[in-house]
């Protein structure tokens, strides 16, 4: 284990949506991360929508343009809120949509934060996310094997 203070240290992940948490992440994390999600308006707290990739796009370039200055780039990580395997990614989207998360059908099948459809479809979105956004570390909150799998030499 590594006392704080001693070198080396574990890499420090930030993450955040907004101005100032871009910023810190900026100065200080070997890993940012971004949720691509934020606090639904006029809803209880707690209460999440996931941000269309337009909008992560922008957080992304917002955090690039604070990170300019830096000698050595931070790796960029996404939390992955849902995967769900499946032939039928449109079906699934549409009852996503459903749900109130803020996103239509179409946004929800681009959203990085979302992997829909048979492993080798979410692999190939994963390469698409990291040659998009950035993103070379991805968190997920459900059974990713057979994506990784799939992912293996890439």
């Amino acid at each position: 284990m590594v006392a704080w203070g001693e070198r080396p240290r574990p890499p420090l992940l930030i993450g955040g949506n907004g101005p100032r948490m871009l910023r810190l992440a900026a100065r200080h994390a070997q890993i940012a991360a971004f949720a691509g999600a934020r606090q639904a308006p006029g809803k209880p707290e707690g209460t999440l929508e996931l941000l269309p990739a337009e909008r992560l796009a922008a957080t992304v370039a917002a955090y690039q343009e604070y990170a300019a200055g830096r000698p050595e780039p931070a790796e960029l990580n996404v939390l992955v809120q849902r995967v769900h395997i499946t032939e039928d990614r449109r079906s699934i989207a549409r009852k996503l949509a459903a749900q109130g998360l803020g996103l239509d059908e179409d946004q929800i099948l681009d959203a990085p934060t979302m992997l829909i459809g048979t492993p080798t479809q979410m692999a190939g979105q994963l390469r698409e996310h990291r040659a998009r956004f950035g993103f070379s570390y991805i968190t997920v909150l459900e059974a990713f094997a057979p994506v990784i799998e799939e992912l293996r030499g890439s």
